[in-house]
């Protein structure tokens, strides 16, 4: 039985960090593929939204 990668909302939320190396590693990951949840992007966006005060249209950019 092959394993598949679940990706966290944390690996997705340090694409955006203004650490470089952090920010690399977390797209690597992400490039390599996984699956997501709908969970996961909710968190995504709650936190873009609440914690880091983005607007609706600045998230909206990081969806394709």
């Amino acid at each position: 039985m092959r394993a598949t990668k679940f990706i966290d909302s944390n690996i997705l939320l340090c694409l955006l960090s203004v650490d470089s190396d952090k920010a690399d590693r977390a797209e690597a990951v992400v490039r390599s593929g996984g699956i997501l949840s709908v969970q996961v992007l909710n968190e995504i966006a709650n936190v873009m939204r609440r914690k880091l005060s983005m607007l609706w249209k600045e998230i909206n950019r990081y969806r394709h």
